[in-house]
């Protein structure tokens, strides 16, 4: 299966949204799919130790740090 850069994307930004609301289940589930669909990604690593954790994701501050990278 060819990987999809906007499947990634799309799936850290439903699993940020679902850690920014506490939904911590979903977001872990999201979150942990993100990493494996591009397992380099900072971003999706980052954010997964974070709710993993228990704390809430930051929507702004991760799409900020996205932005100031670049998506692939």
């Amino acid at each position: 299966m060819k990987r999809d850069a906007r499947d990634d994307y799309a799936t850290l930004e439903l699993g940020a949204i679902a850690g920014a609301r506490g939904d911590f289940p979903a977001a872990i589930a999201l979150l942990s799919r993100a990493q494996t669909l591009y397992t380099h990604d900072r971003f999706a690593t980052d954010a997964l130790a974070r709710v993993r954790a228990g704390k809430r994701i930051d929507i702004q501050a991760l799409n900020d740090a996205i932005e100031r990278r670049g998506v692939d």
